[in-house]
């Protein structure tokens, strides 16, 4: 072997603390922002969701439009 030739080891910087926590967090919102997206979505059936079957309705309306028609 040559001892002439070394080789030269090209050391990376090493990153800073502002970096480590920017990754942290982009981290930490990746892994948690779906969650939250997908518990305010599978809660409880709210009562403005919950539409009555159409034949119910379309007698209300029909009531109603008989009230105010009549009147």
């Amino acid at each position: 072997m040559d001892s002439g030739h070394q080789l030269h080891r090209v050391s990376s910087p090493t990153p800073s603390k502002f970096s480590e926590l920017i990754g942290t967090v982009i981290a930490v919102l990746t892994l948690t922002l779906p969650v939250l997206v997908v518990a305010s979505y599978s809660g409880a059936p709210r009562e403005a969701a919950i539409a009555p079957p159409l034949s119910q309705s379309a007698i209300i309306v029909r009531q109603m439009n008989r009230d105010t028609n009549g009147r």
